[in-house]
């Protein structure tokens, strides 16, 4: 699976993780993320966001559908903005890009879940 792929793959994804998740998940993305991940992050934000106002909003959003992505999902771009956008302002800005899109594989080590605990602690 290509980078971008993978990025826009957990970007659809992260509407199924509860509240609770994304905060866990919010916080060991900025522990967590190396500079290539958060390079390679930027870059798809960049490429994303066609009006250059750092932020992405649904017909942005709807220009990065691949088909393998539309065979998978039933892609619903209000709801993916609504599960991303924690600030409530309608759109997807370059903190809730990074959230909903690190790889999730970090909720499954133990180490940085507490990690993320000491944080909220």
């Amino acid at each position: 699976m290509s980078v971008r792929l993978s990025i826009q793959k957990n970007l659809v994804e992260h509407q199924m993780y509860s509240d609770f998740q994304k905060i866990v998940l919010s916080i060991v993305a900025g522990l967590q993320t190396s500079e290539d991940q958060l390079a390679t992050i930027q870059a798809e934000f960049i490429r994303l966001d066609r009006d250059k106002n750092g932020t992405l909003n649904r017909e942005e959003l709807s220009h990065m559908t691949s088909g393998q992505l539309c065979e998978t999902y039933d892609l619903n771009w209000e709801e993916i903005i609504t599960s991303c956008d924690y600030n409530g302002d309608g759109v997807i800005d370059f903190e809730e890009f990074i959230t909903a899109c690190v790889d999730k594989k970090v909720l499954k080590s133990h180490e940085d879940v507490r990690k993320a605990f000491n944080v909220l602690d």
